[in-house]
C-alpha cells in the first residue's frame, strides 16, 4: 500500500487505506484522562481565588471582615487590635497580622487553625505604644492574613 517509514510502518498513500494494525489509538480511558487534566487545569489557572477551588485543593481562604482598637489601662497600658477573619475556603492554619503606625511601626502575628466557613476574632496587642494624650485615636491600624 505504501513505502515503509523510519520505524518500519507502512505510510498512508490516500485517505481510503485503513490504519495499519500496529499504529496505537486513542482509547476511552485516554480521553477521559485527557479531559480530567483538562478540567483540572481550568480550575487552578482560573479558580484559585474562588471558595470553591480553594475546598477542592484543600486550603484555607482567610478574609479579613473586621477589625477594631482600644485601649487597655491594666497594669500596663497597652493598644488592642482585634482582628476578624472568616475563612472561606477548608480547614486549615491561616496567619493573622496586624500593623499599628504612628511615627513608629509595629506588627504582631498570630498563627491560628481555622474550620471550613468558621468566623474568629484574633486580639493582638501592642504594649510598645505610648499612649499620651492621643490615645488609640491618634494612631492608625490595619488587619491582614
Amino acid at each position: 500500500a505504501g513505502a515503509p517509514d523510519l520505524m518500519g510502518q507502512r505510510t498512508l498513500s490516500g485517505p481510503s487505506n485503513p490504519l495499519p494494525s500496529s499504529n496505537p489509538m486513542i482509547t476511552g480511558w485516554s480521553l477521559h484522562r485527557i479531559g480530567i487534566v483538562s478540567i483540572l487545569f481550568l480550575l487552578l489557572t482560573n479558580g484559585v481565588a474562588c471558595s470553591g477551588a480553594a475546598k477542592l485543593i484543600n486550603q484555607p481562604l482567610p478574609e479579613i471582615v473586621g477589625q477594631t482598637a482600644r485601649e487597655s489601662f491594666g497594669t500596663d497600658c497597652k493598644i488592642l487590635i482585634e482582628c476578624t477573619v472568616k475563612n472561606s475556603g477548608a480547614e486549615g492554619s491561616v496567619t493573622v497580622s496586624a500593623r499599628l503606625e504612628n511615627g513608629g511601626s509595629w506588627v504582631k502575628e498570630a498563627e491560628l487553625d481555622l474550620l471550613e466557613d468558621e468566623t474568629r476574632m484574633v486580639t493582638l496587642e501592642f504594649p510598645e505604644a505610648t499612649l499620651l494624650s492621643a490615645g488609640v485615636r491618634g494612631y492608625r491600624y490595619v488587619c491582614g492574613t
